[in-house]
C-alpha cells in the first residue's frame, strides 16, 4: 500500500459494494469490484470508501 503525505490533498468516491454490477443481481468484490477500482485509477482517485455491508451495531 502506497504511503500518503496527509498534507496533500486527495480524493476519492463513497460507492457500496452492492451498487456494482454482477450477475447475482447485487455486487460482488467479484470483476466489477476489480474494474471499479481500475475506473478510479484512470481517474486520478485516490480512495474508495464502502458503506458496511452487514449490521453495524450489536442487539
Amino acid at each position: 500500500m502506497a504511503k500518503h503525505n496527509l498534507g496533500k490533498r486527495s480524493s476519492g468516491i463513497l460507492l457500496p459494494i452492492f451498487s456494482l454490477p454482477s450477475r447475482y443481481g447485487i455486487g460482488t468484490y467479484g470483476q466489477a469490484a476489480y474494474d471499479f477500482v481500475d475506473f478510479l485509477k484512470a481517474g486520478g482517485q485516490t480512495y474508495w470508501q464502502i458503506l458496511p455491508m452487514g449490521p453495524t451495531g450489536y442487539a
